[in-house]
């Protein structure tokens, strides 16, 4: 089961698919650089998460069309999945969401769409107890405890990306 949660100006919404997914985590740096004493050594600082999320599902015309429509809309994404008995939940951005087919209008067809996850750590949302008037908000990028707000890639990538 694919829970697709989205967080649009504090109303939390929830949509379950059925489909597979293909988890692909993979650990990046921001400062990647070859050494200037010896060029077969990196300095490597700030890393963070850059993960690709394939799922494929199964949609009718009109369920293609949902999704389309929310996936376009402004707001968060989080991509919820269980992943070796475990329970994943990541911020998401979606990188690739292809054209409906022909075939697909007169019935379902199968659909692959990207999602791309960028983050820092991993702290999942309990969106159950979820308060968008808490100060703390888990789903707004900007920390008011932390020095370092506003740096990094912005609120684009998710809430826990690039505050140091």
């Amino acid at each position: 089961m694919i829970k697709l949660i989205t967080v649009i100006d504090g109303v939390v919404a929830f949509k379950e698919y059925l489909g597979v997914v293909n988890y692909s985590p993979q650990l990046k740096y921001q400062i990647n650089e070859r050494s200037p004493f010896d060029v077969t050594t990196y300095i490597r600082k700030k890393p963070y998460h850059e993960d690709i999320i394939d799922i494929t599902v199964l949609l009718s015309s009109s369920e293609y069309s949902e999704l389309s429509d929310l996936l376009n809309s402004f707001g968060s994404f989080y991509l919820e999945f269980e992943c070796n008995g475990v329970i994943k939940q990541f911020p998401v951005e979606v990188e690739n969401l292809p054209k409906m087919s022909d075939w697909q209008r007169f019935g379902s067809e199968e659909v692959k769409i990207r999602f791309v996850s960028l983050y820092k750590t991993y702290q999942p949302i309990d969106f159950d107890n979820y308060d968008p008037t808490d100060p703390t908000d888990p789903t707004d990028p900007t920390d008011p405890t932390d020095p370092d707000t506003g740096q990094g890639y912005g609120s684009k990538y998710g809430a826990f990306y690039g505050n140091s």
